[in-house]
């Protein structure tokens, strides 16, 4: 009898906590094992544009690129049952979400089971950081390739004056001037320059 009361009793823990999660600003879910969607929060409704009546018992899979899930997981040499399984060994990665339109979101997704039969899903939309990310590395690869030599200073404010450390050089500073800029990141301007 003890026993049926303490589960009662984590049933109603994970039950309150997952009611907290739903006010979070990510995409939260909560399927089943098998993965048919018992609840999820306003987020889905507002941001991915799907209603309760498309949402409800329909399987989190289908919210997912399927293409992108396949070939994640037959990239790796993990042996599980299902797909659905496998989502769920490999939380805390990048995903994508497909919105009822057919438009795309990256998310990085957390998920755990929280209970005999429900396992919860929280999903943080990371599209502007993946921008970002990108556009960082069209910059990177422009500055390495081209023919100028560049060298980036950080300006350092001392106590009555300033300087300049150095934080990186492109590849041209090397091939122009023959000197090692990656053992002179983190030296002054003036310590380079001992001239200026």
């Amino acid at each position: 009898n003890w026993l049926i009361v303490r589960n009662k009793t984590k049933e109603n823990q994970a039950a309150s906590i997952i009611d907290a999660l739903h006010s979070l600003p990510q995409f939260v879910f909560t399927t089943d094992n098998k993965g048919k969607i018992k609840s999820v929060n306003h987020n889905v409704f507002e941001k991915l544009g799907y209603n309760n009546s498309l949402i409800s018992g329909t399987n989190i899979l289908d919210l997912f690129s399927q293409e992108e899930l396949v070939k994640q997981k037959n990239s790796e040499q993990i042996k599980v049952n299902s797909l659905f399984d496998w989502l769920i060994l490999k939380s805390n990665r990048s995903h994508i979400l497909i919105r009822k339109d057919g438009s795309k979101i990256n998310i990085e997704l957390f998920c755990n089971r929280v209970g005999e039969n429900e396992v919860l899903f929280v999903a943080t939309d990371i599209t502007e950081e993946k921008k970002e990310t990108r556009q960082v590395k069209i910059y990177e690869d422009i500055v390495q390739n081209m023919s100028s030599g560049l060298l980036v200073f950080r300006l350092n404010e001392m106590e009555d004056d300033f300087g300049f450390d150095l934080v990186t050089a492109n590849a041209a500073v090397e091939e122009l001037t023959s000197w090692n800029a990656i053992n002179e990141v983190g030296k002054s301007l003036t310590q380079l320059c001992p001239a200026l």
